[in-house]
């Protein structure tokens, strides 16, 4: 990721907090570290969970446009 970080994303499951960076030079960098993190065995975020946190963000995202 480059330096020029623009946003935090902050995703809080069960007490358990995750944070996400991201910049708007590449706005679907966020959505690949959601599946990434969730692809991990250990990591308590499951892929239906980051597809309905993508979900969410996603009218976000358009808005932004």
């Amino acid at each position: 990721m480059s330096e020029s970080v623009s946003k935090t994303t902050f995703v809080i499951k069960e007490g358990q907090e995750y944070c996400f960076l991201s910049n708007n030079e590449d706005p679907f960098e966020i959505f690949r570290a959601l599946m990434e993190q969730s692809g991990e065995k250990d990591s308590g975020l499951t892929r239906g969970e980051a597809y309905e946190i993508m979900e969410g963000m996603i009218p976000e995202r358009l808005r932004s446009i």
